[in-house]
């Protein structure tokens, strides 16, 4: 399939020669955490993230007024076109650990931008619409597959999901199964979050006193947002590279003055280290997260999961180095095409 049955964004392109400034309104204003940058002659010069904004602007005490796009943006970036193959699309982003991969058309003009968090999301979603799809073509007939997933995750003591989560760890299963597990008991061989944390990047935990200078420059060490807590290290808040665009840099804050207990988000979902890469998949998914802070029983703050994180957990399931190719293609199988139209229709907010 190609890259255009992935539905990318409408992208948001503006001139390189911007002010960081002038970027991080139009940012906030269309909710972008990415813009596309032409040069003189119209075509595509660079990209500029949210996270770019914290990692080579604010950290570095640079003007956002006198700074340009230009100058801090990622020059030359990779790129794919709308009839590429969709899989070596998805599988560049993951190697390459691009959140945002620009989009072309056959004469090279600017047309979308994959996110791999809106990929991930609706991978999820086409397993449940081609679920429903093989449910309907079933009747009343006994997929043992989805049974044998079912007990896995009542055994995992991850009841609840119906027959939406049981196709997904049907998938999973299949992917386990195929890196030398027999699938059989594939729920209990899924990592868990807390596995995931400790093979992941530091996460910063700072005061809500902290200033937003000082965050911006563990976040741009760690390359993830940072996590604000109280005495006892307890999670009171989460303060994300979107926020520092939005609440800090779009309304003309200074970083150094400015203090985390007043742009952070206070008191945000988190999850515990026993839970499940599949309840993980399903609390970003439903509740829309880029980041899920991991927190003891007590509450005490232990790290975050980036959304490019469960990505590449995901992807390693199988054991091969083929960059999530194999999740991404059971998401695709041949002969379900039900779900595009279904999908499609889905999207349109």
């Amino acid at each position: 399939r190609p890259v255009s049955k992935l539905r990318p964004d409408k992208p948001l392109v503006l001139a390189a020669t911007t002010s960081v400034a002038a970027v991080a309104q139009v940012m906030v204003e269309r909710r972008a955490a990415a813009v596309l940058l032409t040069g003189k002659d119209g075509t595509l010069s660079g990209i500029l993230t949210d996270t770019d904004v914290t990692r080579r602007v604010v950290s570095k005490e640079l003007s956002v007024e006198e700074t340009t796009a230009e100058d801090v943006m990622t020059a030359n970036p990779t790129t794919v076109t709308l009839e590429d193959d969709c899989l070596d699309a998805l599988t560049l982003m993951v190697r390459g650990s691009f959140r945002h991969l620009p989009v072309l058309d056959s004469g090279d003009a600017v047309v979308g931008c994959l996110d791999i968090a809106k990929c991930l999301n609706d991978a999820i979603t086409r397993l449940e619409k081609m679920e429903e799809h093989r449910e309907k073509q079933l009747g009343n007939g006994t997929n043992k597959q989805l049974e044998a997933a079912a007990m896995a995750m009542a055994l995992a003591g991850r009841g609840g999901g119906g027959k939406h989560q049981t196709a997904l760890v049907s998938t999973l299963m299949q992917l386990l199964s195929s890196s030398g597990g027999n699938g059989e008991d594939g729920g209990s061989k899924l990592p868990s979050v807390g596995s995931m944390l400790s093979g992941a990047s530091s996460t910063a935990l700072l005061s809500k006193e902290a200033s937003v200078l000082e965050a911006s420059r563990e976040m741009a060490a760690s390359r993830k947002a940072c996590l604000v807590v109280g005495e006892n290290g307890e999670l009171i808040g989460l303060v994300t590279f979107k926020d520092v665009l939005g609440r800090v840099v779009a309304k003309g804050l200074s970083p150094g003055g400015a203090i985390l207990g007043e742009v952070m988000t206070p008191k945000p979902a988190s999850v515990t280290p026993d839970m499940s890469l599949l309840d993980a998949l399903y609390t970003m998914r439903d509740g829309h997260f880029l980041n899920l802070p991991v927190v003891e029983e007590s509450g005490r703050a232990l790290g975050l999961l980036s959304a490019m994180e469960i990505v590449q957990s995901l992807s390693s399931l199988t054991g091969k180095d083929d960059g999530g190719r194999s999740f991404w293609a059971s998401t695709m199988a041949e002969g379900d095409d039900a779900w595009e139209s279904q999908s499609e229709a889905g999207s349109m907010r």
